[in-house]
This record gives C-alpha cells, structure tokens and sequence, in this order.
C-alpha cells in the first residue's frame, strides 16, 4: 500500500504540470484548485503549478484568438451556437477592451467566446497577447494560491481522511471530465413548433 501511494505521489509530481497544462488550456479553474490543494500537501510545487497553469491558459485562449483572426469563417461555423454570445462579446470589446480582456477568464463560460470575438474584431494581436499574459497570471496566481490556501485550511481534517484521498482526488477528476464532456457535447432540444 505505502508502495502505491509513493508511486502515485511520483505519477502526480511527474505528469502534473503536463496534465495542469492541459486542463488550463482547455479551461482549468477545477483542476488549477486541486493543483493548489496538492501543493499545499507537497505533492506539486506551487510555483510550477501556477507557471504551468499561466501558460496553459495564454497558450490556449492565444491559440482561439489566432483561429478566430485566420480562420473566422471555419470558427463562426464550429461555433454558432455561440453567436448571440460573440456578438455580445463584440459588443463588450468595443466600450472597454482592457478590462474585458483583462477579466474575462474569471467568468465562468466566457473564455473561449471572449477569445472568438476578440480574434473577429479589430483588437491588435500584441495587444490581445499582452493583456492575455498579465490576465492569464493574474488568474493564474488567484486560483492557485486559493487552492493552496484551502488546501493549508483543511489540512487538518485530510490528515484523518489520508488513506482516502487519492480516490478522492480521482473520483474529483472523474466528476470534471464528466462534466466538462457533458457540457461540450450536450445537445440542446430543438424547437418544434406546433
């Protein structure tokens, strides 16, 4: 058992940042809060975490900007359900882009559309680039040190629960991806008229 939990420790401190990486670049606050919380355990280290979040994060929604500029057409397509959204959006970057560019990934189901309209406007690619970076640590640093001090406050009550954890955390995970392939992928009912 004390075998599998070293292994398991090794696999998080391993394969962490590649799988924050990833989950930051796709959206991330969940996974950035346990990667906080394991930090506080001293399974990741905190500064990693939130680099590793950082860049996930800009590269991600740098990469939906660069779509939305060079393949507008193809993106309006894949996402139309969003076009009332974009088109909101738009609307937002013209009264105040900083602050929206600034701010827009701590709106849960904002990111990837303020990413889309941004692309389609007239915002310049540096300017979207730097206020992507100062947003993107920004966030990064928020969620990543609240995750860590959640994970300091309750460090107590997981000491008890230790032998528990590590099916915790996957069944946390297992919850996430579920949800999260539930939302991507979930169809709305059409309407059918009488």
């Amino acid at each position: 058992m004390l075998h599998d939990m070293t292994y398991l420790n090794d696999l998080l401190k391993t394969w962490g940042y590649l799988a924050l990486f990833i989950g930051t670049f796709l959206e991330g606050e969940t996974i950035l809060i346990v990667a906080g919380i394991l930090a506080s355990r001293g399974r990741l280290n905190l500064h990693y975490a939130i680099l590793a979040a950082f860049a996930g994060s800009m590269f991600g929604d740098q990469c939906v900007f660069l779509l939305a500029r060079y393949k507008s057409s193809w993106v309006l397509k894949k996402f139309s359900k969003f076009d009332n959204k974009i088109s909101k959006a738009l609307r937002l970057l013209e009264k105040n882009s900083i602050w929206l560019l600034l701010s827009f990934r701590f709106f849960y189901g904002l990111r990837n559309v303020i990413s889309i309209a941004a692309g389609l406007s007239q915002v310049p690619k540096k300017k979207f680039a730097l206020l992507n970076g100062i947003g993107a640590m920004t966030w990064a640093l928020s969620f990543g040190y609240g995750g860590y001090y959640v994970g300091r406050k309750f460090e107590k009550y997981l000491e008890s629960a230790k032998e528990y954890e590590i099916k915790a955390l996957i069944a946390i995970g297992v919850v996430v991806v579920i949800y999260w392939v539930y939302k991507k992928f979930r169809k709305k009912p059409t309407d059918n008229p009488s």
